[in-house]
């Protein structure tokens, strides 16, 4: 049982449909009462981690459209517009320019619009996003299109500079954090920039 004096721990990034047993894994979830975030790629696999998720109290199911895949998939925007209203959670969303990736940025970069101003106009979401190798373009991008009065983002697995930190903290962004990250020696100047003890409902 956790203790009213500690904070509960929360996995914000969470690829609960890539475990072999899905229902098992958000059982483990409700069990150890560990407050979790499934992200899907796709919107195709929203309504499954939906219903798994539906009769719990620590898990809840992000709709997301990967950027990764928008090469294959950018189709699938349609049916994420049509999801949205029915969940407050968004992604597993964002930019990825990495070299794999590189070829679909363009497209990335409009379907990642059409996501932003989908949320800025339902004013109630909390989304998490991808930044790979498009930190400055992805702020860029949510400070033109998701005021922090519109929708709250947490960063994930962000990469960016102490500034850059400090630039997102600005707009009003939270962060995933992983122990990967915080033993990363060559992030430890950009680490001391995450902000602490900021928590949202």
């Amino acid at each position: 049982m956790i203790s009213d004096k500690v904070r509960p721990l929360v996995d914000f990034h969470c690829h609960l449909d890539l475990y072999p047993d899905h229902a098992e894994a958000v059982a483990r979830c409700e069990r150890e009462g560990v407050f979790t975030l499934a992200v899907t790629t796709t919107p195709k696999a929203w309504p499954r981690n939906q219903e798994l998720a539906a009769a719990t109290r620590h898990v809840r199911a992000a709709l997301g459209l990967h950027p990764q895949l928008v090469a294959e998939r950018s189709h699938e925007i349609a049916l994420w517009k049509q999801l949205l209203p029915r969940t407050r959670y968004v992604g597993e969303v964002g930019l990825d320019a990495g070299p794999k990736f590189y070829p679909s940025f363009e497209r990335q970069k409009e379907v990642f619009v059409e996501i932003l101003t989908s949320c800025a106009a339902a004013s109630d979401k909390i989304l998490t996003v991808h930044s790979v190798r498009a930190t400055k373009i992805v702020l860029d991008m949510m400070e033109k299109h998701l005021p922090p009065t519109r929708g709250r983002v947490v960063l994930h697995w962000f990469t960016g500079t102490a500034a850059e930190i400090r630039r997102a903290v600005d707009l009003g962004c939270y962060f995933s954090v992983n122990a990967e990250m915080l033993a990363n020696e060559k992030r430890t100047v950009a680490n001391r920039a995450f902000p602490l003890g900021v928590s949202f409902q």
